[in-house]
């Protein structure tokens, strides 16, 4: 995994961890409600669109891609987000030939076991946020490795603010269930043989 990737993330966690209490013992909440966790999937989303782009020329496509709306949700959960996040990150997985499945839980497991633990063994935005925080380093990581071009990867990591009420854990899963949406098409693009795979990029690179 990039390290400029993990350190970025791991900056922006120590940032937002800076005021939330501590719990007892070895156990840390951040104290997050869904509004974070919302952002962070905006910016998801955002790298799911770039990751089609490095992999396929059809612009008509991804414009396609870009416009996909997200659905609405009601009564969900935090711990149904996390369920959601999970598929999404076995999509991609798949998609990127299992590299991502590789380091998926390098940066949580090595770095953040204290921030992943809770006296009760509940889901909160905190633990949501940190998972999809892993999902946006791996994505992000197989784009910079896909990509031909340079591409700033601030764009990716940015902190949106948006107007009105408070993001639900509802508001989050329809972004969630947008970005596997989107995953699913772009898993029937290289079904049929019009994506670029990790196989081809490799063959690309021994080539030149």
């Amino acid at each position: 995994m990039n390290k400029l990737l993990k350190t970025i993330f791991i900056f922006t966690l120590s940032v937002i961890a800076a005021s939330p209490a501590l719990s007892d013992d070895n156990a840390v909440d951040l104290g997050l409600t869904p509004s974070p966790v919302y952002s962070l999937w905006q910016n998801i989303n955002k790298a799911v669109i770039a990751y089609a782009g490095v992999r396929s020329s059809d612009k008509d496509w991804i414009k396609e891609l870009g416009n996909m709306p997200p659905n609405k949700f009601h009564d969900k959960a935090p711990v149904d987000v996390l369920e959601l996040v999970d598929g999404f990150r076995t999509k991609l997985s798949k998609l990127d030939d299992g590299v991502s499945s590789n380091t998926s839980d390098t940066l949580l497991e090595d770095k953040l076991p204290n921030l992943l633990s809770s006296e009760d063994n509940s889901v909160t935005p905190s633990l949501v946020y940190l998972h999809s925080g892993q999902v946006l380093v791996n994505i992000v990581n197989d784009i910079l490795q896909a990509s031909i071009e340079p591409i700033e990867i601030s764009y990716f990591f940015q902190e949106n603010s948006f107007i009105g009420a408070a993001k639900t854990p509802s508001d989050v899963f329809g972004l969630v269930d947008l970005g596997v949406r989107r995953l699913e098409e772009i898993a029937i693009k290289k079904k049929s043989g019009q994506l670029i795979t990790n196989q081809l990029l490799k063959r690309r690179e021994k080539a030149q």
